[in-house]
């Protein structure tokens, strides 16, 4: 397994949503590993929608066959709102909850959670203005938003003070839907948070 960060400036290409064929992904956890690695990626998050069990089973894959790959176990929650990425998670988050409720119990469980796909129209997904009252009814209850330095867009680091995260949908054949880059995140992700 390679040191994330391992890339020049201490940051790592990563893909923060790919899919298996455990969801709604055209590959199976294989096939999304090989390509990956061939894309030059050091991270991807596996999130299944409503479930780790695919992205646990690639984690497991990943580590036997010593891949140069570091695989984050997550999942692609669906709240009442829209989809939400739950990263660094073991247990399935309960769905359907309000999209506040859905990142505490995201929190709560040690992980990061981050919107998926804002603003389209398909799939379900926050909106510009539901993703505003978001930070804001969490930063009433939580004091702050948990900030990750990751590569921000101009949108979310001006409007919401949060960084924004690439994430391919990984549900293309053949390539897993890694490419490079799709995202970076620095060396140590889970102690770059703020809570």
């Amino acid at each position: 397994m390679s040191d994330v960060g391992a890339a020049e400036g201490g940051w790592s290409a990563a893909d923060l949503q790919v899919h298996t064929r455990a969801s709604d992904g055209m590959d199976g956890a294989e096939r999304v590993l090989e390509a990956a690695v061939v894309a030059g990626l050091d991270c991807i998050a596996i999130t299944e929608h409503d479930d780790v069990t695919g992205a646990q089973r690639a984690r497991e894959i990943a580590l036997a066959r010593e891949l140069p790959l570091e695989v984050i176990v997550g999942s692609e929650v669906t709240s009442r709102q829209g989809h939400i990425l739950a990263l660094w998670i073991e247990e399935p988050i309960a769905v359907f909850r309000s999209a506040a409720a859905t990142v505490e119990a995201i929190w709560r469980a040690g992980g990061a959670a981050s919107i998926a796909h804002p603003a389209a129209i398909m799939p379900p997904s926050l909106g510009l203005d539901e993703i505003d009252r978001l930070t804001q009814d969490l930063r009433r209850r939580a004091r702050t938003i948990r900030r990750w330095c990751w590569r921000s867009s101009w949108p979310t680091r001006r409007c919401w003070r949060v960084a924004a995260s690439g994430g391919s949908g990984g549900a293309t054949p053949s390539t897993g839907g890694c490419r490079k880059p799709a995202g970076v995140m620095p060396t140590s992700p889970r102690t770059s948070a703020q809570p």
